[in-house]
């Protein structure tokens, strides 16, 4: 593929760059709370979350996967109710 036709590249100063607005990584009120939860474990100590959403289960096991390897999480599940438990193994 040829990608310097579709878009025009110009050489721009450090403080043109500078001035240039930086963009936060857009994070879901789901990611943001998942987030909280896992800097908040201390280790060794089980914690349970009763009633979780699909969208936070998710987000969790994203977060574990990603940047928090030392936590485990089990889900127990009946019907729409969810209990996530979480463990940071020390």
């Amino acid at each position: 593929m040829i990608w310097a036709s579709m878009v025009e590249m110009k050489e721009i100063t450090l403080e043109q760059f500078r001035r240039m607005g930086m963009r936060r990584t857009a994070v879901s009120s789901n990611g943001q709370e998942a987030l909280e939860i896992l800097k908040r474990l201390r280790l060794d100590r089980p914690v349970l979350i009763q009633g979780a959403s699909r969208g936070l289960q998710v987000s969790l096991s994203r977060r574990i996967g990603k940047a928090f390897r030392d936590v485990e999480m089990r889900v127990d599940k009946k019907g729409k109710n969810r209990n996530i438990a979480l463990l940071k193994k020390g």
